[in-house]
């Protein structure tokens, strides 16, 4: 698709969108006529006539032909796709000229501007309007070529691109022709340049015009005054919150690095704004004056200068005008000037403040460059479109949206630089609706953006739980006695059945208000002192907490549907439809995915935080907040796994349940059904937390894998397995094994069963090697095997290709045959019990289905 060309280079009214469908006449007619190119617009309208019927006007700009973007589409495109149908659905934008005028916000309207600046700085809520803010200074900026794409990608990494600082929200198709234009050193026409931004404004404005009728509503009286006073006016405003961002970044360098980013963003756009109504710093040392800004000439000097080196990197700094990502926090490097740091001899990149200084990983040398891809270099490669047809475009458009998954699906806690393998792997209908959805959601945890300290209102550390009377949930279940009346009590007395029915039942509820305790203990005595404490990278107290907000917010609801239930009356005639209620459908779904979310990352985050309390004064900080008297001797290991030993008791109560209801009762069929609900939530999440940690596994092992073995071979029979990239597998199954060679030798092995194949990895001094070597083989059609040597055996073998069963002499020994080698070839391998054995041939069996 062509990069956006401008609607009107001399019309800076505002738009807004609107969606109408225009069914033909009974003479197959719309009544209407199309104007221009790349955009097509509304040329005229016949009255009387569908068009005008359904609300068209003269001069409306078409944005998209059923659903279909058209915006960059050439007149005879638009036209074929109209009278394609009888009926069409146009979605338009139509001049508005009561919204704002968005070049009139760098005009004489700056001290307004300034003030609702303020005020969304003020709420957390800047972002769309300092987009357009930049967009209009853009468009007005005279410049080379270098320098366009330079601030070009500057805005566009702190605005656009996925995990951009202060993203906003743009159709992928957009984000593509921006970056395609960062990436194609063939565009180099100005005016492509100067109305790029012009469909990514859009979505802005819409947010801008909602967040300013809120504005207006506070300030009802707004005055207009000179362009000077303006001026004058606009500095007196913004410079106070210029210097708190100031004195803030360059106070804090300890911060997570998205913290530092927003920060970052927000001053530099201050700064830009100033600058740009020709406001001048007062000197050098002023918060104006030391704030990089926006679409400056070349600011290549800006920044360190010097090498540095850290963890064995050899950190060069550098002016990335690429789209590149950091290795260590896996954000997008944007900014000003020298932004980043790259490594000479890995090729690794990381953001020169907080990621630098709170770097994980060592340098890996020039290895780092070889046929394992990582994430950043693949990130490089498909931002890196080469733009030569149409057709080419197009395709590369419509995928957009899944390599932007695909690419940012790396491990918010292990981080380390590897592609991540495609999602749309199951087109053949093969897997169940859960698995799928595990797989999305597995898939999204990896995708999530880190917040910042200030985001949601959850991170606002006051101290409003104090009141909370969900903190006072006593730890014991009540007597059913104490809780009802008398009267009801002695009514139901000799009734055994429905007396214990009603105890488990106020068992159910109880232990559901003090697991919503639990979580609230959790915020309020660990996650939010955490924060304030400042011992910990926000990064890792997000991977400690991932979704603790929303957890709360579910075990509300279903507490509210319980007592709503209780309130009803004394005895609970029937649980069962407020449990199937919670756990199926919409709910049930928003349950599993809240669970998955919080629980697939926590065992190797919890190792990190093992590792993290070996610092006396985070071990001396635990201590005192587990003394707490609601932690009641409960360690905060504790505490934070308590989620799923919840999901497990839920079936164990409702089974309870179920065998003290009649079966006549009207609530049975009710209960059973409840109690297969929570089987199946609980059966869900177990599988999504498999899925990640196996994830996590396949990071671990292939980032300490050497593969060189084949990878340098020229042997024709390797040839195939030398373009294998293992992160576009998923792990099924691994475990240790043990292999004894034809000469006798116990060989330690680690075996990986993938989607596709079964990979035999010897393990040596913590690494992982692809080794090809003899092994003994077999006869097809017999089970002697022969003491001789085989020409290769190879350590991939392909699924289809795979015998396995187990040894008919050795009650632990697996054996698998590849049936492909010539003569067939046999691995004998010892795994760790009986049970062990069998699980192999169960995963191996389900995996060739």
């Amino acid at each position: 698709m062509d990069t956006l060309k401008p609607i009107n280079k001399n019309d800076d009214s505002d738009v807004r969108q609107k969606i109408i469908v225009v069914c033909r006449d009974k003479n197959n007619k719309y009544g209407v006529s199309i104007t221009g190119h790349n955009p097509v617009s509304i040329k005229a309208v016949r009255k009387g006539c569908p068009a005008d019927i359904a609300g068209l006007k003269a001069g409306d700009m078409i944005i998209k032909v059923d659903g279909k973007l058209v915006i960059a589409a050439s007149h005879e495109t638009v036209t074929d796709m109209m009278k394609a149908a009888n009926q069409v659905t146009l979605t338009l934008a139509e001049r508005d000229d009561t919204t704002i005028d968005c070049s009139s916000l760098l005009k004489p309207k700056s001290e307004k501007t300034a003030a609702f600046l303020r005020y969304l700085i003020a709420n957390e809520k800047p972002n769309a309007l300092l987009f357009l803010l930049m967009c209009e200074a853009y468009r007005q900026k005279s410049g080379k070529v270098k320098d366009k794409k330079r601030w070009l990608y500057e805005i566009s990494t702190a605005f656009l691109v996925p995990t951009a600082p202060l993203e906003i929200s743009v159709e992928p198709q957009i984000i593509y022709n921006i970056v395609n234009v960062i990436q194609n050193e063939s565009i180099r026409d100005d005016q492509v340049f100067s109305n790029i931004f012009l469909a990514a404004r859009e979505p802005a404005k819409s947010v801008v015009m909602e967040k300013f009728t809120e504005y207006k509503k506070t300030r009802p009286n707004l005055i207009d005054k000179s362009k000077s006073d303006d001026i004058k006016a606009a500095e007196g405003i913004l410079t106070p919150q210029l210097n708190r961002l100031m004195e803030d970044i360059e106070a804090f360098r300890q911060v997570s690095q998205s913290t530092l980013d927003v920060q970052s963003v927000i001053a530099s756009s201050i700064a830009t704004f100033l600058r740009f109504l020709d406001y001048e710093p007062a000197s050098a040392n002023s918060a104006l004056g030391r704030c990089p800004a926006f679409l400056q000439k070349d600011r290549s000097g800006t920044g360190p200068n010097e090498e540095c080196f850290i963890k064995g990197h050899r950190f060069q700094p550098q002016a990335f005008t690429t789209i590149k990502y950091c290795g260590q926090c896996n954000r997008v490097i944007w900014g000003i000037g020298k932004n980043a740091y790259h490594c000479q001899a890995c090729g690794f990149n990381v953001h020169i403040s907080a990621c630098a200084k709170s770097l994980l990983y060592s340098c890996q040398g020039s290895s780092a460059r070889k046929p394992i891809k990582t994430a950043s270099n693949k990130r490089t490669s498909w931002w890196n479109f080469s733009g030569n047809t149409a057709d080419k475009q197009s395709s590369d458009a419509r995928n957009f949206e899944s390599r932007r998954q695909e690419e940012l699906a790396i491990s918010q806690v292990a981080r380390k630089k590897l592609q991540f393998r495609n999602q749309n792997t199951d087109a053949t209908g093969t897997i169940t609706e859960d698995e799928a959805r595990i797989r999305k959601i597995t898939a999204n945890l990896r995708t999530r953006p880190m917040p910042t300290e200030n985001s949601e209102n959850d991170l606002a550390l006051s101290d409003d739980e104090d009141d909370d009377p969900d903190l006072a949930i006593p730890a014991e279940v009540p007597d059913w006695e104490t809780v009802v009346s008398k009267e009801m009590a002695e009514l139901i007395i000799n009734n055994d059945l429905e007396t214990k029915r009603q105890k488990v039942i106020l068992e159910l509820i109880h232990t559901e208000k003090l697991h919503l305790k639990s979580l609230k203990v959790l915020r309020k005595l660990f996650y939010k002192p955490f924060i304030r404490s400042r011992l910990f990278d926000m990064n890792f107290i997000y991977e400690l907490f991932p979704n603790l907000l929303d957890l709360i917010k579910i075990h509300k609801s279903i507490i509210a549907a319980m007592e709503k239930r209780q309130a009803e009356s004394e005895i609970v005639e029937s649980i069962g439809d407020v449990i199937i209620n919670k756990f199926s459908g919409k709910p049930g779904y928003e349950l599993k995915e809240a669970y998955v979310v919080c629980y697939s990352n926590q065992s190797l985050t919890l190792a990190i935080f093992k590792e993290k309390l070996k610092d006396p004064k985070i071990e001396k900080f635990i201590r005192e907040c587990e003394s707490h008297p609601l932690c009641k001797h409960t360690s905060f290991q504790d505490l934070i796994s308590s989620g799923c030993r919840r999901l497990m008791r839920y079936p164990l109560l409702l089974d309870q349940i179920a065998k003290y209801t009649q079966v006549d009762d009207p609530d049975f069929e009710g209960v059973v059904k409840a109690l297969g609900c929570s089987k199946e939530v609980s059966m869900f999440v177990n599988s999504g937390i498999r899925e990640a940690e196996n994830y996590q596994t396949l990071i671990s092992i292939v980032n300490n894998m050497d593969r060189s073995a084949i990878d340098q071979s020229n042997d024709p029979q390797l040839m195939e397995y030398k373009a294998i990239d293992f992160m576009k597998q998923r792990l099924l199954h691994s475990n240790d094994v043990k292999f004894k060679s034809p000469e006798g030798e116990e060989i330690h092995l680690k075996l990986l069963l993938l989607e596709e194949y079964i990979v035999l990895l010897e393990i040596k001094d913590n690494k992982y090697y692809l080794k090809c070597g003899n092994m003994a083989e077999i006869e097809p059609h017999s089970t002697k095997q022969k003491r001789k040597q085989s020409s290769l055996q190879i350590p991939i073998i392909p699924l289809v290709d795979i015998n396995a069963h187990a040894s008919k002499t050795e009650k632990r020994t697996l054996v698998i045959v590849n049936t492909r080698a010539s003569p067939q070839l046999a691995y004998n391998l010892e795994t760790e019990s009986k049970s062990a054995k069998e699980d192999w041939l169960k995963e191996i069996q389900q995996a060739k289905k």
